[in-house]
């Protein structure tokens, strides 16, 4: 199913396999899946309690870390999402020797800081056109905001 994109599929079959045996019985497995299919399916806080429970269930799998990762960096928690990789980076190195999940990390953050700037340009434009904002204002407004990113 997941090969055709079929998440709902995906879905249905490993809810009837946890409505079987149970979530706690469930293998880490079953649970790194239904993550992936949910985060596909947009569903994203249910992906990230069922990486998480893939974690718990075996915390030597740095599958659902990345996976989990990627969520948080989404999420705009940085430096949440730079730790849950490092834990991923200790239980396999050699998936990071490359760089490639890293500078996908990187990239995904620059993106983010990228949206973030035309947020803060975007808002300061309406503040400046409704006079609320003189362009001394500008610059310190910009870098509150930015302290709370």
């Amino acid at each position: 199913y997941s090969t055709q994109q079929r998440y709902d599929r995906v879905l249905a079959t490993l809810d009837r396999l946890h409505d079987g045996i149970g979530v706690a019985a469930a293998p880490a497995r079953v649970d790194l899946l239904r993550g992936i299919a949910l985060k596909q399916e947009g569903r994203t806080e249910d992906a990230k309690e069922s990486f998480r429970r893939a974690i718990a269930k075996d915390g030597n799998n740095p599958d659902p870390l990345i996976e989990l990762a990627s969520l948080e960096l989404q999420d705009r928690k940085v430096d949440q999402s730079r730790a849950t990789l490092q834990r991923a980076a200790e239980l396999a190195p050699e998936r990071f020797e490359d760089g490639i999940l890293r500078q996908q990390f990187q990239e995904e953050e620059q993106l983010q800081l990228v949206e973030l700037n035309l947020v803060l340009l975007k808002l300061v434009k309406k503040l400046k056109s409704l006079g609320l904002l003189k362009l001394k204002n500008q610059f310190v407004l910009v870098l509150k905001c930015l302290e709370n990113f």
